[in-house]
């Protein structure tokens, strides 16, 4: 199995977890390592091809769907969706 190595600032992480327990309205001190996000992010990711190979566009929006923006990466550019 391949395996991956980032370099990952102590900051980002904190800020991804200090997200995550505001949202999720986690324990104090509930912490994801980053192994635990990266597996997220790839699994994300992954879903984004999936959903963007099936013709759809991927976007955020607000509770009231104002504003809608759509999601891009560089190597997922935006485009119009084909459903």
């Amino acid at each position: 199995m391949p395996e991956l190595r980032l370099d990952v600032p102590q900051v980002v992480l904190d800020a991804i977890n200090d997200k995550l327990n505001r949202i999720n309205q986690y324990p104090a001190g509930t912490r994801l390592s980053a192994n635990d996000i990266g597996r997220e992010a790839l699994a994300v990711y992954k879903w984004v091809l999936d959903r963007s190979d099936d013709g759809l566009a991927i976007v955020a929006a607000g509770a009231d769907s104002k504003p809608v923006v759509q999601i891009t990466t560089p190597h997922l550019p935006a485009r119009r969706p084909s459903r």
